[in-house]
């Protein structure tokens, strides 16, 4: 048709609306100032907008403040860390791939393919594969399964400790061997906890009773102290701890003061880390950086502590085996301390905490508490297939040593002159042992006895096999033969220079 009238003029007529433009209604144009239907074209700063793509997409650089998520598969090519890797949406959650790249297929960094150079940061989770994983940097934190080995030319832990390296079994329950890269030593079995006295998750209602500021969060933890100035609060026990024992527990601390405490034997409530209450209490302070052990409001021992960090739980162990305890923050022991003989007479056990002019929240769950026996606490051992040889790498008068827990010796091996020492008794026989005809025997080189003991009648036999000659001689002060039996010229007993 024909126009109803022609307009000339570029002037802006105000006041002028039309809600069409070319057959298009106003809604169907997006603003200019931007808008959440829309990604505009520039980089100025970031713009609050969706987009959905159902087909192939080309990025040459793409930014993700937060996250990059996919619900199919999302496929990444460059020349740089990532390489040619299809992967789901659990890729890249945590951790760090430091100056390294990944080929091959995974979910996760699980998968069939091989994993190559360069590092994988602490932190990363879990890599499992049924393949091989080839690093030339360091693979570290989480957990690494190997469905048939490991190989390196070195372990090493991240940091030095009494606990660096531990072979566990698989539910790891148990510990086998641990490597102390402190002191250098290398430890067989470990005090596994023989009967579980006590277990406390706090997963759900604690079997405890709560004292004076401590509530219980369901089904995550027992909060003893709040946000709250000058207050304290425990969760209290009165268990049967016939001996010897192992205690475990978490313990979490937000804010700046004061300490979380493990007590045993009290007589009454401990309100404070060093309150006297006839039994012992351990403590972890986070405001003094101290760690103590503490006999009836005397302090015995105290060392230097520092919280791995705060709103996270972290493990303690504490054994007291004989006198002696050990005490243990997130996997590391803190101190050895052995006591004298003391008198308890308290019933009450429990954990507790306590806050002063400044505060903090505490919390622990997975309390539990095992009774040690005598078998557990010296159990372990080797177990070869064939015949074993040790060697020292240098003769010396204690080449090799057997000391008992405190240090002192037992059993030393001197390599210069072929001897052994023995410092204390030494038994043959005894309760439970089969009595034999030689059960402590001196040979000769042709594996002759010429002494020995029979258990089995009580004797003791000095013998001459093959008329070789010899004596048994017992030395006066002046180097004569005090008493000598000869055989085969009878009996002669020298005393002194006399002779008979």
């Amino acid at each position: 048709g024909t126009a109803p009238l022609a307009v000339t003029s570029t002037t802006v007529v105000t006041n002028l609306n039309a809600d069409m433009v070319d057959g298009q209604h106003a809604s169907s144009f997006a603003p200019s100032s931007g808008s959440g239907s829309y990604i505009q074209n520039q980089n100025a700063s970031a713009q609050t907008g969706n987009f959905w793509i159902n087909g192939t997409g080309t990025v040459s650089t793409l930014n993700a403040t937060t996250a990059l998520q996919t619900g199919g598969v999302t496929r990444l090519s460059s020349t740089g860390a990532l390489t040619s890797v299809t992967a789901d949406a659990s890729i890249l959650t945590s951790g760090t791939l430091a100056t390294g790249r990944l080929t091959g297929t995974y979910s996760g960094v699980t998968g069939t393919g091989a994993l190559t150079t360069g590092s994988i940061g602490s932190g990363f989770g879990t890599i499992s594969t049924t393949n091989n994983v080839t690093t030339t940097a360091t693979v570290q934190g989480g957990v690494v399964s190997a469905t048939t080995a490991i190989t390196t030319p070195a372990i090493r832990p991240i940091s030095d400790s009494t606990t660096a390296l531990q072979v566990q079994n698989a539910g790891g329950t148990s510990t086998i061997l641990t490597v102390d890269t402190v002191n250098s030593k290398v430890t067989v079995g470990s005090l596994s906890p023989s009967t579980l006295i006590l277990n406390d998750s706090m997963t759900t209602t604690p079997s405890g009773t709560l004292i004076s500021a401590a509530t219980y969060v369901s089904g995550q933890y027992v909060e003893l102290t709040h946000n709250v100035a000058n207050t304290y609060g425990a969760i209290e026990y009165t268990p049967t701890v016939p001996g010897d024992y192992e205690a475990d527990f978490d313990f979490e601390t937000v804010g700046s003061a004061d300490s979380v405490y493990f007590y045993t034997n009290a007589t009454t409530t401990p309100t404070t880390e060093t309150t006297a209450t006839g039994g012992y209490i351990i403590y972890f302070d986070e405001y003094t950086s101290t760690a103590a052990l503490v006999y009836n409001g005397t302090t015995l021992k105290s060392v230097t502590f520092n919280l791995v960090d705060q709103n996270h739980f972290f493990p303690v162990k504490i054994t007291k085996v004989g006198l002696t305890f050990t005490v243990y923050y997130n996997g590391s022991q803190l101190f050895s301390y052995t006591d004298t003989t003391r008198t308890l007479t308290g019933t009450k056990w429990g954990l507790g905490a306590r806050s002063g002019g400044s505060t903090a929240y505490h919390r622990v769950n997975n309390f539990s508490l095992y009774n040690i026996t005598s078998t557990t606490a010296n159990s372990g051992g080797v177990q070869v297939g064939g015949p074993v040889t040790i060697q020292t790498n240098t003769n010396s008068t204690s080449a090799f040593t057997l000391n008992d827990q405190n240090g002192s010796p037992l059993w030393n091996m001197d390599t210069t002159d072929h001897s052994s020492h023995t410092y204390g008794d030494l038994l043959v026989g005894g309760p439970g042992v089969t009595p034999s005809t030689t059960a402590l025997a001196v040979q000769d080189a042709s594996g002759a006895n010429f002494f020995y003991v029979q258990t089995t009648d009580h004797t003791v036999h000095f013998d001459n096999p093959g008329n070789v000659g010899g004596s048994v001689e017992i030395s006066s002060p002046d180097s004569w033969p005090g008493i000598m039996f000869n055989s085969p010229g009878g009996l002669r007993a020298d005393i002194g220079r006399t002779e008979t």
